[in-house]
């Protein structure tokens, strides 16, 4: 068997990449008919391919969600980078290898930690967080302020911020003894998702996708 799985489990795996797969192909199609702009279907496929990974502990042990992730890397480097099938990742003005970054860094969550709620939490940090806050940030924060390969901007940071701090916060509500207090954890929730909100705004060119996961997976691993 294919890495001591069994069938079951590889046919769990072929129908997430085909939802996956799935997601791509639909966001290709809105894009090339004008249904969505260019930052639009990026950040599309960012947040819909996040939901879908992010719920793979549901069904899949730690060995399927890590295979999955690394085989949906290697298909957008494939379908995206060598062939250029899908467009819609890539067809932003600016330069960015997040396309290719994003499923490595969630690949790499699976991993190191061992905790599948963990993975979970982080997943679903990079998706929302890090999705509205650009896709947010980008209409409506105006024209931002520099760093080095690229611009963020206030209203992103803000985004990203108060997302995560929910996002973490439902993640504790989840995995906490029932006994215990918010107040407890009050300084991790808040210091953590600070952190991860530096972490986002320092970076650019899509190297965000694989730092924010793994920051995020630690700050969630403090929580359970």
């Amino acid at each position: 068997m294919f890495l001591n799985l069994n069938s079951g489990q590889i046919l769990d795996i072929v129908l997430a990449g085909a939802a996956l797969g799935f997601v791509l192909i639909l966001v290709e199609y809105l894009k090339r008919h004008h249904q969505l702009e260019k930052e639009g279907a990026r950040k599309a496929i960012h947040i819909a391919a996040g939901i879908i990974l992010a719920i793979l502990p549901l069904f899949m042990t730690r060995r399927q969600v890590a295979i999955t992730n690394f085989s949906f890397f290697g298909g957008v480097w494939l379908l995206s980078g060598v062939w250029h099938v899908f467009t819609a990742v890539h067809a932003v003005r600016r330069w960015t290898i997040g396309e290719y970054l994003y499923p490595l860094g969630t690949g790499l969550v699976a991993l190191i930690f061992t905790d599948l709620r963990v993975y979970a939490a982080a997943v679903l940090i990079l998706a929302f967080s890090d999705g509205l806050a650009g896709l947010l940030g980008r209409t409506f924060g105006g024209e931002g302020y520099k760093i080095v390969g690229g611009t963020k901007t206030i209203l992103g940071n803000a985004v990203f911020f108060t997302t995560t701090l929910v996002i973490l916060a439902t993640f504790w509500w989840l995995s906490s003894p029932a006994e215990e207090a918010i107040v407890s954890v009050l300084p991790i929730l808040i210091v953590g998702s600070l952190l991860l909100t530096t972490v986002e705004a320092a970076l650019a060119g899509g190297f965000d996708n694989l730092a924010v996961p793994l920051a995020a997976a630690w700050v969630a691993s403090l929580l359970v």
